[in-house]
């Protein structure tokens, strides 16, 4: 699977019309400067395609030991167990909305870029960091290598694995303080000697539910993509739809597991994994999304699909 973010805008509700009336006609398509998406979708899928793109040759993580971290076990599984601290680091950060309802920024693949570097970076110098969205809204046009048209574009969209790549080249990321978010496309103010973190390396992880665990575990959040069509209507709770497409349209952060909480739609609790979003402390529980996970639902909304993982090189910075 290959998908361009392109959007990450909350859908608005349908009109309603007068019973009876014809269907209002439907304007001419817009441009669409990434071969685009619908109005609230932020990635482009496309068939047979590994998602991402390394600065270095291409590679996948080796497989890390899972020991108790398989989600069918008993008793010691993540599913059956607090996560470690390192696992619920980025609840230490309550994310700042990258857009309201209908917002016209699709930068959701910035905020779950720096949210996994934060994470990143909190494990290789003890500093939790607040990084700067806009810094790569407004200075990243990375391309995949193998596909030139699929580029970084601010509002207009994004890839997390091509913004760690621009990171790797750039040098690093700024602080929220210093590049503090406007929400918008504007001319690139990066400075070098403001840098907060640096990437060290990033890759891929399998679409397997106990490496995407034992990664969460060993490297702190993860950046993902996930089909959001069930969370902008989202309240609480575990959503566990029973039909949901693995067409993936939004960026968020993996930052935990659960053992069990109660999904509405299957009246019973169920495992589940803990994402953060990007609309801001009002939408979900507090800003963050729950959704099953375990055997019977694998890959629940391709939230399994596009995982990577970065980690970071510690950078001195003057106090």
């Amino acid at each position: 699977v290959r998908q361009v973010l392109q959007g990450c805008r909350r859908a608005r509700a349908p009109a309603l019309r007068v019973q009876g009336q014809p269907p209002p006609r439907a304007p001419p398509p817009a441009p669409r400067p990434l071969r685009g998406a619908r109005h609230h979708q932020v990635l482009r899928p496309h068939p047979r395609r590994v998602p991402g793109a390394l600065p270095r040759p291409p590679q996948v993580p080796p497989e890390l030991p899972q020991g108790d971290l398989r989600v069918g076990a008993r008793r010691a599984g993540p599913s059956h167990r607090r996560p470690p601290h390192r696992v619920r680091l980025a609840r230490a950060r309550r994310g700042r909305p990258s857009q309201g309802p209908g917002g016209s920024c699709g930068s959701c693949w910035s905020f779950s870029t720096s949210g996994a570097l934060e994470g990143a970076n909190y494990l290789a110098t003890g500093k939790l960091e607040v990084l700067s969205e806009q810094q790569l809204v407004d200075c990243d046009h990375e391309c995949d290598p193998s596909e030139p048209r699929a580029c970084d574009a601010g509002c207009n969209g994004g890839l997390m694995t091509t913004a760690f790549s621009y990171l790797a080249k750039a040098g690093g990321l700024e602080t929220e303080k210093d590049y503090p978010y406007t929400g918008k496309n504007s001319a690139c103010k990066f400075d070098k000697s403001k840098i907060a973190a640096q990437v060290k390396n990033f890759s891929t992880v399998a679409i397997d539910e106990d490496q995407i665990a034992a990664n969460l575990v060993k490297h702190g959040p993860l950046a993902i993509g996930i089909n959001a069509v069930f969370m902008q209507t989202y309240i609480g709770g575990v959503s566990c739809p029973y039909i949901c497409g693995r067409h993936l349209d939004h960026g968020v952060l993996l930052v935990g597991y659960g053992s069990a909480g109660y999904a509405p739609l299957r009246f019973k609790e169920k495992p589940y994994w803990i994402i953060k979003n990007s609309w801001g402390e009002n939408w979900g529980e507090s800003g963050y999304y729950k959704i099953c996970r375990g055997p019977h639902v694998k890959n629940k909304c391709g939230v399994d699909s596009m995982v990577s993982t970065v980690t970071a090189i510690h950078t001195s910075k003057k106090e």
